[in-house]
């Protein structure tokens, strides 16, 4: 993520593509609330290493998670698909936290927080919107398909081209 003082050079936003007909699947599901954890512990890292501006940091660099394929009959709906994927960063952070904890007892060593999402107590449930009240950092999910149904190529993506435009 550029630290470039060049407008034209810095990262404006992130966009993070799901398949949504994929997504009913345990493993597909795993696979993709572990990427989409990685990145959004990235951004947390970033915004809590400016200090003071930490939720504007984390402001600056929203991220939607595109639901794509909504023009398909398996495709999960935009709020399953935030369950969804909230619930398994939720099993993620848990599974983390309990091998950061027990890696700290064996070598006597402080608890790395800055490896957790959002908040470090995981008893409280993992959310989008936790996280953009703990750091700012904005997550939104917004439905669409790249292809519609009558096969027009891009014919389903002005949802998406809004929120890019927003961020622009």
């Amino acid at each position: 993520m550029s630290t470039s003082k060049d407008v034209k050079s810095k990262l404006r936003g992130i966009l993070f593509m799901v398949d949504t007909a994929a997504l009913v699947e345990a493993e597909t599901l795993r696979d993709t609330a572990s990427y989409l954890y990685d990145v959004l512990l990235a951004l947390q890292n970033r915004a809590l290493k400016k200090g003071k501006n930490s939720a504007k940091a984390a402001s600056e660099i929203p991220v939607l998670v595109v639901a794509n394929k909504q023009d398909l009959f398996t495709a999960l709906p935009p709020g399953s698909v935030r369950e969804k994927l909230e619930a398994e960063i939720d099993r993620i952070r848990k599974s983390k936290s309990k091998g950061l904890m027990d890696a700290s007892a064996d070598a006597g060593i402080d608890e790395g927080e800055d490896d957790i999402l959002g908040s470090t107590d995981t008893r409280i449930k993992f959310t989008f919107r936790g996280l953009e009240d703990e750091i700012g950092l904005t997550v939104d999910i917004v439905g669409g398909a790249v292809k519609s149904d009558e096969g027009n190529l891009g014919a389903g993506v002005r949802k998406w081209e809004e929120w890019i435009g927003q961020c622009l």
